[in-house]
């Protein structure tokens, strides 16, 4: 799991806790910390393979710890500025996006980061298939091409896809804003590269390679009259299962698509407004997704829950409101019909107050609490959480030790939101607050062993946090101390559960 940080980071600070699912005993006689100086600001942390393996990513470094975090070793790379960390489908090898002076560069490991190289610069040469041409070759210029995002592919360990800027792309490569891009393909983990296509909004791999998926599919969001604003751009939603030698399936006047549980979303643009449409066989057949409302349905958020039951967030804002809202809908497994399950959802742009709760039927969200003279949600609406136990049926409030409501907080941030693993069905953590209302100036690190039915304050204050090792290991880092502090919750099930306090 990913954590991006704001403010400075110059301590790693690892706390050992003992959890298991008995009752609380003196918290501090199994409370071990570590201190570990870092270079600075940590935008990311991420535990991989068999979770052993851990890296916190700096702007300037990347420190590896072999140990679950007890130990750190620090890996500077080039001379730029850090963007992001990559994991791969083979358990050894990661990538590293840099960005140095006005371009970027890609890093590598394959031994679990203890060493890394360059990867070779990409130019804009090698074959792309064209359904109008033959292949063409497209001369190498001097320049090398800056990169976006890379794509790994999900089950060819040496494969990946890397979204390029082209000369339609608006601002600087630092910039994140809707833009064209040319996909290069590389089959030897970016040894050598080849061009896969030009001019894409969107690209995913689809599940290649599993459920009996060719490795070879992919589905793209491709400009088809391609102009300088990406919002002037008209795009076709494209798949294809031999890496677009041959495109399969095509479906015009697309802006957006979603794959998930075997099943792809389509929001196509039409005479009418936006209309989502669905189809369990990657494009193949195509049904409009059916809701019982009548209401403006400007945007749709696909919010997966477990075991292939998806929700559907469907934003219903009128022109003239002050905040974004949304109903949720839910489906049973052909994702074709869709009820009401819960009204005035809080909405944030495309991010919606929703989070799965690591057991088939449980979900979590945050409601506007309509006073008896709106009809709508306005900027005073009160905000509240809720939890259903039976895939939306009936929705009702959390609470704590104390009884007290719980309001779950961080939605919109990937590591404050309500956070499960699979590893650990029942075991959710969040940022929340107690109280009648949604306070996030009152921040506290809530755990539920129950699936969020009964919820325990670990720790008072805003942190971002990730959870594995089964749900045994947890880490909190801490963003309103001075220096910030990591936090090493690690659970021991022959022992009796013991919490830290505040100090």
């Amino acid at each position: 799991m990913g954590i991006l940080f704001e403010k400075a980071a110059l301590v790693l600070l690892l706390l050992l806790f003992l959890i298991s699912h008995t009752q609380a005993t003196n918290p501090c006689d199994s409370l071990t910390i570590t201190r570990k100086e870092l270079d600075g600001q940590i935008i990311q942390l991420e535990w991989f393979n068999d979770e052993k393996y851990v890296y916190a990513v700096t702007r300037t470094s990347v420190w590896v710890s072999q140990d679950e975090g007890q130990t750190w070793s620090q890996k500077e790379l080039g001379k730029g500025t850090i963007n992001s960390l990559f994991l791969t489908a083979a358990p050894n090898q990661q990538l590293v996006l840099e960005y140095e002076n006005s371009s970027t560069v890609l890093w590598k490991t394959s031994d679990h980061g203890s060493t890394w190289s360059r990867v070779p610069q990409i130019y804009n040469q090698g074959s792309r298939f064209s359904p109008e041409q033959n292949s063409i070759e497209t001369p190498r210029t001097d320049q090398p091409l800056s990169i976006y995002s890379v794509i790994p592919h999900p089950t060819q360990q040496d494969w990946l896809v890397v979204q390029t800027y082209n000369s339609y792309c608006l601002g600087s490569v630092s910039d994140v804003r809707p833009c064209h891009f040319d996909i290069k393909l590389s089959k030897d983990f970016g040894e050598t590269w080849s061009s896969l296509s030009s001019n894409v909004a969107e690209f995913s791999w689809a599940d290649a390679g599993k459920n009996n998926i060719p490795v070879e599919n992919c589905i793209q969001l491709k400009a088809v009259n391609v102009s300088a604003d990406i919002r002037a751009s008209n795009f076709i939603f494209q798949h294809s299962t031999n890496l677009f030698q041959r495109v399969d399936a095509e479906i015009p006047q697309v802006v957006d698509f979603g794959y998930y549980f075997n099943i792809l979303y389509i929001a196509q643009k039409t005479s009418k407004g936006i209309q989502l449409l669905v189809s369990p066989d990657q494009a193949k057949t195509v049904i409009p997704a059916r809701f019982p409302s009548d209401l403006q349905q400007n945007y749709y958020s696909i919010l997966p829950g477990i075991n292939g039951l998806s929700y559907v967030a469907v934003d219903h804002t009128g022109p003239k409101s002050s905040v974004r809202w949304a109903n949720l809908y839910v489906t049973d497994f052909t994702s074709e019909s869709y009820v009401l399950s819960l009204e005035n959802v809080r909405k944030e742009l495309r991010t919606v107050d929703f989070a799965a709760g690591g057991i088939d039927g449980i979900q979590f969200a945050n409601v506007y609490d309509l006073a008896e003279n709106e009809v709508f949600p306005t900027e005073t609406s009160a905000v509240v959480s809720a939890v259903t136990f039976n895939n939306g049926g009936i929705w009702q409030f959390m609470r704590d030790d104390s009884k007290a409501k719980i309001n779950l907080q961080g939605f919109s941030t990937a590591n404050q939101k309500p956070q499960v693993s699979e590893n650990a069905p029942g075991i959710v953590l969040s940022l929340a607050n107690t109280g009648e209302t949604l306070d996030e100036d009152a921040s506290s690190v809530f755990l539920s062993r129950d699936a969020g039915l009964n919820w325990l304050r670990l720790y008072t204050g805003s942190f971002h946090f990730a959870m594995a090792d089964h749900g045994g290991l947890v880490l909190l880092a801490d963003e309103s101390a001075p220096t910030r502090n990591i936090l090493s919750l690690h659970q021991n099930h022959d022992l009796p559960l013991l919490i830290g306090n505040d100090t």
